[in-house]
């Protein structure tokens, strides 16, 4: 029995997916949607179409994550917008949205905000050694409030259509673990992991929205 075999007579439970790995080839699941746009340094506009998702995850190679952790606080001057986007935000996001299908399909807006952070604002609060520096074990372990990390903060917004639906999947990856979820009947707010403060508008907005936070203050 090869791969394709497997899967069609074992399919993964949805405790088991990655995101939308198994059904489109990419994490974050685009259902009746043209895609997302964001703003490039220069003041353009940029899109990216659920196909654009699909292409990156097949061409860049190993876990946003782990890129993520090596990655320094002085790669925030040398990446795009777009490089974060596309690179390692969009990657660590295992969540399936569905446009309104009574409505146009689903044009959603991307703002991405860049936080550098003390390193213990990045791990479990039980890791008190390691977040004070002490002695353990006849060593002195990673002093985490002097060492420096990157989180993100992303808002999508509707410009056009409606978000329908919304599912989240883990996947069994520990960093995908949902820190805190909140909704209401026009807002999700969610922190996934340690590094990813996210939100989903479900409809238009016709106000300014509050200014973006790190992971940790969520």
């Amino acid at each position: 029995m090869n791969r394709a075999e497997f899967d069609k007579a074992f399919p993964p439970r949805a405790s088991e997916r990655y995101g939308g790995i198994e059904a489109v080839g990419s994490t974050l699941w685009l259902e009746h949607a043209d895609g997302i746009q964001y703003e490039k340094e220069d003041g353009s506009t940029a899109l990216l179409r659920p196909e654009d998702l699909t292409k990156d995850e097949s061409m860049m190679k190993g876990s946003p994550h782990l890129k993520l952790m090596q990655a320094m606080s002085g790669d925030t001057l040398l990446l795009t917008r777009e490089q974060w986007l596309r690179e390692y935000v969009l990657r660590m996001l295992p969540l399936r949205i569905t446009g309104d299908r009574t409505q146009a399909p689903l044009l959603l807006n991307a703002e991405l905000k860049i936080f550098t952070v003390q390193q213990r604002f990045t791990v479990n609060p039980g890791v008190i050694y390691e977040q004070q520096g002490i002695i353990k074990d006849g060593r002195v372990e990673r002093d985490l409030t002097k060492e420096q990390a990157i989180t993100f903060a992303l808002r999508l917004t509707p410009q056009r259509g409606a978000v329908k639906k919304f599912a989240y999947y883990p996947g069994g990856i520990n960093d995908y673990g949902i820190g805190a979820l909140e909704e209401n009947p026009d807002l999700i707010r969610m922190q996934l992991g340690h590094r990813i403060y996210f939100e989903l508008y479900r409809r238009p907005q016709g106000k300014a929205q509050a200014a973006l936070i790190p992971p940790y203050q969520f």
